[in-house]
């Protein structure tokens, strides 16, 4: 009697063709550092926005977008390669909680509050205008506190950070009302909440105020 071979399906055979290139391509991904995965993301964040924002899909404007967002994630790498935690700290989930569910409703009803302020210091500016520089010293405990007080006070109008220099910060007010909240501590405290919870009162030191009839 001959022999007979058994032969295999044609779907196992691609089946474990697929699990080789999926194990593959993990170990590839695996490989990746996380620098690196996050400037592809960066790339095609930024190259689908390009898209949605454009509404042109031919390739001159493509062509475009790709060489823009080339050019935007060279400037930004200097950023990218930043630490923003100490070695080996990751933020804790329940940090990126409060930061979106208790500090950002905060800091946009700061927003609104300060862009009333503006419209009536622009309509009533003699009574209300009052240019002042505020120079003081924060013991925040990472450069991503001093990033996101920074940017919550650019973005709050009538504040802007004009410069962060280690622990000493430089920034220029419209008026008082918009002084206030730096000056009571209001906002160094919110965002050193995030790191240290509620207790976390007296985040600002030194405090110098540079006022218009000083010589700004």
């Amino acid at each position: 009697m001959g022999s007979c071979t058994a032969k295999s399906p044609p779907g196992f055979f691609f089946a474990g063709i697929s699990v080789i290139s999926f194990e593959t391509g993990y170990s590839v991904v695996k490989r990746i550092s996380s620098r690196t995965r996050n400037y592809i993301v960066l790339l095609i964040l930024m190259m689908g926005f390009w898209l949605l924002l454009s509404g042109h899909y031919d390739s001159f404007h493509i062509t475009l977008g790709v060489i823009s967002v080339l050019l935007v994630a060279w400037l930004d790498s200097k950023l990218l390669s930043r630490r923003f935690f100490p070695a080996g700290e990751k933020p804790p989930r329940l940090r990126i909680i409060q930061l979106h569910f208790m500090y950002f409703p905060w800091l946009l009803w700061q927003i609104i509050v300060a862009a009333l302020q503006v419209a009536y210091a622009i309509m009533m500016p003699r009574r209300t205008m009052n240019i002042s520089l505020l120079r003081f010293r924060t013991k925040l405990p990472s450069m991503t506190a001093k990033v996101i007080l920074g940017n919550s006070i650019t973005l709050t109008p009538g504040t802007l950070t004009i410069d962060i220099d280690g622990d000493e910060f430089l920034v220029h007010a419209l008026t008082d009302a918009s002084a206030e909240g730096i000056l009571n501590g209001d906002f160094p405290d919110h965002v050193g909440s995030l790191f240290h919870g509620p207790e976390s009162e007296g985040m600002t030191t030194e405090m110098e105020v540079i006022t218009s009839a000083g010589g700004l």
